[in-house]
């Protein structure tokens, strides 16, 4: 059953073809010599979950080891010699959340009149909420990932519309002309008197970062690392620690460099919407590219 499509003729052989039957500098430096599967099946979730423990003899040295694993199985963690290499799903956690906090939006604006207005410190208690609010709502889209995954992947309509609208809302940003707002707008942000309650409502309260974090666990999952609802406890906890840490490090980087940003750029909103703009941009043309050469 393992050997299906493995056998068949081919007249196009992908990369995956080519490691299987390669000997790669991955795994040219090891020698196999046991195998332990320990594996749990749950019929009623059509989920197979467990660990493989490898034993090997290392004959040469190297920093890559080459697993060949059968779609749809995936590695979600990895120990080697009692040490956890789990770490990594932090710093993945940690790069995300940073990118996704890096745009403008109602967190970051919050954080720099408040700098400006009264303190950092005070701008900080934006930021303790508002990490904790980025992380339910990272969690929340990782709970519904699969569901909306599979429909996402048998619907291109979807994915060319998701394309276009990288395309659209890149180059609209790249464009825009940015304005000075009215007073009265700037002064709305004080009806909610609780610095915490701001933080933690404005980063709540929008639905692109749910769209983003959608996004980010399609392109971790494409990438085989597998991040799931059933990934261990420490996997998740490391992932989530690291998404706090980035919203609270992007929004405090804003608190601090805000008088230094305003006193050199006379229009900061215009150079990070052209940043933005050119990034969404190119993940649209990326998308495109995937979708009709890939």
């Amino acid at each position: 059953m393992q050997s299906q499509g493995l056998m068949e003729e081919k007249t196009n052989f992908t990369q995956q073809d080519t490691l299987r039957g390669s000997i790669t500098p991955e795994r040219e430096w090891w020698d196999l010599t046991y195998y332990h599967l320990d594996v749990t099946v749950n019929p009623d979730e059509k989920y197979i979950s467990g660990k493989t423990s490898v034993y090997y003899k290392v004959l040469s040295n190297n920093k890559e080891l080459q697993i060949d694993l059968q779609n749809p199985l995936k590695i979600t963690s990895a120990i080697q010699n009692g040490k956890n290499l789990d770490i990594l799903y932090f710093f993945i956690g940690l790069l995300a959340s940073i990118i996704g906090a890096l745009p403008l939006g109602a967190s970051n604006i919050a954080v720099i009149n408040t700098t400006l207005k009264q303190n950092a410190s005070t701008a900080f208690k934006i930021a303790i909420t508002a990490g904790i609010a980025e992380v339910i709502l990272s969690y929340y889209a990782l709970h519904c990932n699969m569901v909306v995954k599979d429909f996402f992947n048998a619907n291109q309509w979807l994915q060319i519309s998701i394309a276009v609208l990288l395309l659209c809302v890149g180059s609209f940003l790249f464009f825009k002309s940015n304005k000075p707002k009215p007073k009265s707008s700037i002064k709305s942000s004080k009806l909610l008197q609780s610095k915490y309650a701001t933080g933690f409502f404005l980063g709540l309260l929008n639905p692109p970062v749910l769209i983003y974090w959608l996004l980010v666990y399609g392109i971790i999952n494409s990438n085989d690392i597998m991040l799931s609802l059933q990934s261990s406890l420490v996997v998740l906890f490391l992932f989530f620690v690291g998404v706090y840490a980035g919203k609270i490090l992007t929004l405090y980087f804003y608190s601090k460099f805000s008088l230094v940003i305003k006193g050199k750029f006379e229009n900061i909103n215009a150079i990070i919407n052209k940043v933005t703009g050119g990034l969404l941009f190119f993940i649209g043309l990326v998308n495109v590219f995937k979708i009709y050469f890939i």
